[in-house]
């Protein structure tokens, strides 16, 4: 298999997705558990599986093509030492696959297996029996440094310190192509340290192809709101997929921070009850490139302060990002600070909805020269609070009307066409639009067909969070 980039995102879905007969025809299997007793290689058998542990690490030398699973249990990694890099995980695969044959590490059975990963301290205190107990410094149980082609999948992962409580990153991706995190909760708790802590459940760092899929990320989170603890963060991380997760109770659900990322794509995700769901940070360490190509599409913004927000340092706004077949419920829709000469957000089939909520909006930005709309069209757009691109010295559009004869697309067009302030008309069978299937749009929604080309406004929602994972050995291609 190899790498042509003919229609971006249906690459990179196919890239990810496709497990190949030819692969599985040359793939060795390998089990272990947290007592096994067998000698690695010769665990080749869940009935004499080796051990995986902080001093029994030989499965780590899984080759091209190999799959090793895990057998239910919990499993501790533990850093090798006090100057290992943040960046290493405890448990980093020695070798790289190929574009044929990853090297995955795999749960047994799906979620049954919980992965603790433990920072160095090197007195010869233990937890668990584990020498060397957390002490609160940067850990990741398991991810890829410098390794390409791995694929981590079905587990629990929590990181420690020595209150046992979950720390700093669970995952962490750097300097990786071509890799994948899939099937994975990831647990943290709430601190208090501030920014400089940067706690995130998942970190992906200078990584090209990564996709993270059907993930559940719950609990980072700053007692004073500090966007640098996030249920996900990336750095220069370009071609990134996140689909199909659920961030939840996070200071910031998704964020992409600093370096440009180059083509993005965030869909399927539920985002609900963090402080901002997704958060972009462009800064003067950004080498004077914004981010290109964000897309996002099909995502569930609930509960959360701010749904999308842009803090731009640089006065530029991210280059074509487009945000189509969302649905924001509650709270400030999408923000932005920065200011761009060229093409600023699409923004199309999407339902803003703010539940008559004080101090909500769709759309807001905090520059005086804020970057043009270059489209926006077809959604459902709720003016219970003001559309203001212009906050400093600009109007205030408090009615689909004035919106519509506002000039405020790039090359002085108007926005709004064919779009609504229709009631959607959730399904909301919890009385509390609090479920899932309580964003549905009824039957008789007046948003349904109403997008560009006949489609509904708004997230399919059965499309929408966490997927039940396939059975053991199931081949799928997409």
């Amino acid at each position: 298999m190899r790498l042509y980039k003919f229609s971006l995102f249906k690459f990179i879905t196919l890239f990810f997705c496709v497990f190949f007969f030819a692969h599985a025809a040359y793939a060795s299997s390998y089990y272990v558990s947290p007592d096994g007793t067998e000698t690695w290689p010769n665990c080749t058998s869940p009935s004499n599986p080796c051990r995986a542990s902080n001093t029994d690490r030989n499965f780590l030398n899984a080759k091209a093509g190999d799959t090793v699973y895990f057998l239910d249990g919990t499993y501790f990694g533990l850093q090798q030492s006090s100057n290992q890099s943040y960046r290493t995980p405890a448990w980093n695969p020695v070798n790289s696959g190929t574009a044929d044959n990853f090297i995955t590490f795999k749960a047994l059975n799906t979620r049954k297996v919980e992965l603790i990963g433990l920072s160095f301290k090197g007195d010869g205190t233990s937890v668990d029996g584990i020498p060397g107990e957390g002490d609160g410094t940067f850990v990741a149980v398991i991810g890829a440094h410098n390794r390409d082609y791995i694929i981590w999948d079905g587990f629990i992962v929590r990181g420690v310190n020595n209150s046992n409580n979950s720390i700093m990153a669970g995952i962490h991706l750097w300097n990786s192509k071509n890799s994948a995190i899939k099937n994975i909760d990831i647990y943290g708790v709430e601190h208090s340290l501030g920014g400089s802590s940067n706690w995130q459940g998942l970190r992906s760092e200078s990584t090209d192809y990564t996709l993270f899929e059907n993930c559940y990320v719950q609990g980072y989170k700053e007692i004073s709101n500090n966007y640098n603890t996030s249920g996900f963060k990336s750095y220069n991380a370009d071609n990134l997929i996140i689909k199909n997760c659920v961030f939840e109770d996070c200071t910031t659900g998704i964020f992409l921070k600093g370096f440009p990322h180059k083509s993005p794509l965030i869909e399927n995700n539920w985002i609900k009850n963090n402080h901002r769901g997704i958060h972009t940070l462009e800064s003067s360490y950004s080498a004077n490139e914004p981010n290109i190509d964000v897309v996002v599409r099909n995502n569930l913004f609930s509960g959360n302060n701010t749904n999308f927000y842009v803090i731009d340092n640089r006065n530029k706004f991210s280059l074509r990002m487009v945000f189509h077949n969302n649905t924001f419920v509650g709270g400030k829709s999408i923000s932005w600070t920065g200011a761009d000469t060229g093409e600023g957000p699409t923004i199309y089939n999407n339902i803003f909805y703010t539940k008559g909520e004080t101090n909500a909006w769709n759309l807001f930005s905090y520059n005086s020269n804020a970057a043009p709309l270059f489209a926006e069209d077809h959604n459902r757009l709720d003016f219970s609070s003001p559309i203001r691109l212009r906050l400093w010295s600009g109007p205030s559009y408090t009615s689909l009307t004035s919106w519509q004869a506002s000039e405020e697309l790039y090359g002085g067009g108007n926005p709004g066409a064919n779009s609504t302030t229709a009631d959607p008309m959730f399904v909301n069978s919890s009385g509390t639009l609090s479920q899932l299937h309580d964003f549905v749009l009824s039957s008789n929604s007046p948003l349904r067909g109403a997008g560009r080309n006949g489609a509904n406004m708004g997230a399919n929602i059965s499309e929408v969070g966490v997927k039940p994972a396939p059975p053991h050995g199931l081949i799928i291609i997409y």
